[in-house]
């Protein structure tokens, strides 16, 4: 568009209203004028300018981390995220020229170093004043950057985020090496833990339900459970199979033994003695075999206190 820059420098109020503009001894156009103030300016349409082109292109990129830190077990990532608006004005006409560019504030945004000082600031746009020669080309890029952060938490930290820590250069080669100590033990932690789910869950509270129910009850509940948990659903239904084994002969109240006493008409206090004397035995090897099933026998004997 084409415009002027109006300051009243009067002592009084220049009121709203229509204005004809004059440029030299012709027409230039109309313009609407709200209220100006003494010692305010204004820059004030007229006119479509058709001697200027002007066009923009914009790009948005993320600067290296400028600050890296670790608060309450959370590491923090500080960077910079920039946005680049380049405008590119040609003046086709052989007279000079003087263009304004009003580019949008945005909010949390700051303008870089490296721009060019606006001529002016409103509360929407910076406005910047660009001098034109005759058929001149003048690009102007006005870049802006704001702050912000990525956070991991360390309980949560995992080998693909290392991976995007050493990419993006937030760690040095100590950092990084402790950060790698710290995945390696969560890993030794998370098999220590599916070692125990696997004896509390399937053995102890299915010996349990096998107690209570029995029938197939606890690989069925229990190898549900472990599935929630993470377990491979062929592994989980494998090891509470396993801990079935031991606790069956007390199934559903005692049913195998007041049916083995029925067949063999042996008293079903004796047979429940011998089973008695015989079960905490396999209680201590079936929980043992269920976690050498998982893994190395060296990491079996880590949980042996749980067994």
């Amino acid at each position: 568009m084409g415009g002027m820059l109006l300051k009243n420098t009067s002592p009084l109020t220049l009121e709203d209203g229509a204005m004809t503009v004059i440029d030299g001894d012709a027409y230039a156009g109309e313009a609407l004028m709200e209220r100006l103030k003494p010692a305010e300016q204004r820059l004030i349409s007229f006119a479509l300018d058709l001697g200027t082109l002007v066009n923009a292109r914009a790009k948005e990129d993320r600067e290296p981390t400028f600050l890296v830190r670790v608060v309450n077990g959370v590491f923090q990532a500080h960077y910079y995220q920039t946005s680049e608006k380049t405008y590119t004005l040609v003046n086709q006409t052989d007279k000079p020229r003087v263009v304004y560019i009003e580019h949008p504030v945005h909010q949390d945004w700051e303008l870089t170093s490296n721009t060019p000082k606006p001529d002016g600031k409103s509360a929407r746009y910076y406005r910047f004043r660009v001098p034109l020669g005759p058929h001149e080309k003048v690009e102007l890029p006005v870049k802006e950057r704001r702050a912000l952060m990525d956070a991991y938490a360390l309980q949560n930290f995992s080998r693909q985020d290392l991976e995007l820590f050493i990419s993006r250069r937030y760690i040095d080669a100590t950092t990084r090496d402790l950060l790698e100590k710290i995945i390696d033990l969560k890993s030794r932690m998370a098999a220590t833990d599916a070692r125990i789910q696997a004896i509390l869950i399937g053995f102890a509270f299915g010996a349990f339900l096998e107690g209570a129910a029995g029938g197939g009850t606890p690989v069925a509940i229990c190898g549900a459970i472990m599935v929630g948990l993470g377990f491979d659903p062929f592994l989980a239904a494998v090891l509470c199979l396993i801990a079935n084994t031991s606790p069956v002969a007390y199934g559903g109240l005692g049913t195998p033994l007041i049916v083995l006493s029925g067949v063999t008409d042996l008293p079903t206090e004796t047979l429940s003695t011998m089973a008695g004397h015989q079960l905490p035995i396999l209680s201590f090897i079936i929980p043992l075999y269920m976690v050498k099933c998982m893994c190395s026998w060296r990491q079996t004997w880590e949980v042996l206190p749980a067994l």
